[in-house]
């Protein structure tokens, strides 16, 4: 190699091929990735007193600054909205529990069966949703994704977990989603390393906006002050009516 120059593509090769070895024994990556021309890293031969000829790189960290070296790594990023990429979770993904496993492992981390509203209704739904979700978060980390950076993308609003839904993925994130919106849910996502303080806030809006759609769509409750007025004006105006049809016709006049 001289002036910084590649004689040839196969040496090219051989350093990428030595840098993917060497950089993934190093740091224990699962992903790799070699974007562009190692030529110009300085490399350094030194011979070895067995004979050997040892490439010593001159620190993997400056290394990867001069050299520009992409790392997909675990925690490299959010898991895109992409079919192929929920495809390759799912194959690191452990899809089979057993009542035991579940009931040690809530046991282990401390969580009481025991309801939380307004979503996990039972005893025992929440206890499945965190073990599930811990699973699918340890099952995102070893695909190379970043599960904390992929809370983040959720926590922007319900639209972003409609597009992975739309890709195939709902089932998918749904345990970490869902315990999102509780703080109890929150909590335990913040304590395994699942999810950002900061982007709490997010799944907080999104639960309040929830709150105000529903109050919005719900049914007027009428007041007893309406239903006792409504009651005289109308055995006033028809004094032979049943008192209990009055009554019902007073309900229906208020929530109108």
């Amino acid at each position: 190699m001289r002036n910084g120059f590649c004689p040839d593509c196969d040496f090219q090769n051989s350093v990428n091929n030595f840098f993917e070895f060497f950089i993934r024994a190093e740091f224990g990556l699962s992903h790799f990735g070699v974007d562009v021309c190692f030529c110009n890293i300085k490399l350094q031969f030194v011979y070895m007193k067995d004979g050997f000829v040892k490439l010593r790189v001159l620190g993997a960290v400056l290394a990867v600054i001069l050299g520009g070296v992409s790392l997909n790594a675990a925690y490299a990023g959010a898991l895109p909205a992409k079919y192929e990429a929920g495809l390759k979770v799912l194959r690191n993904a452990k899809t089979n529990y057993t009542p035991d496993e579940v009931s040690n492992y809530c046991q282990k981390e401390n969580i009481p069966l025991k309801p939380v509203e307004p979503f996990f209704k039972s005893n025992i739904e929440f206890c499945v949703f965190a073990y599930a979700a811990d699973e699918t978060g340890k099952a995102i980390q070893k695909t190379g994704y970043s599960t904390k950076d992929t809370m983040s993308v959720l926590s922007n609003g319900v639209l972003q977990f409609e597009l992975y839904r739309q890709q195939g993925m709902g089932d998918l994130l749904q345990p970490l989603y869902m315990l999102a919106w509780v703080p109890e849910g929150q909590q335990f996502l913040i304590r395994k390393g699942m999810l950002r303080q900061s982007d709490v806030a997010g799944f907080n809006n999104m639960m309040e906006l929830e709150r105000a759609a529903k109050q919005k769509q719900a049914p007027k409750q009428p007041t007893a002050e309406c239903i006792r007025s409504e009651i005289q004006k109308i055995l006033s105006e028809q004094p032979y009516i049943d008192r209990g049809v009055a009554e019902v016709a007073a309900k229906m006049k208020c929530t109108n």
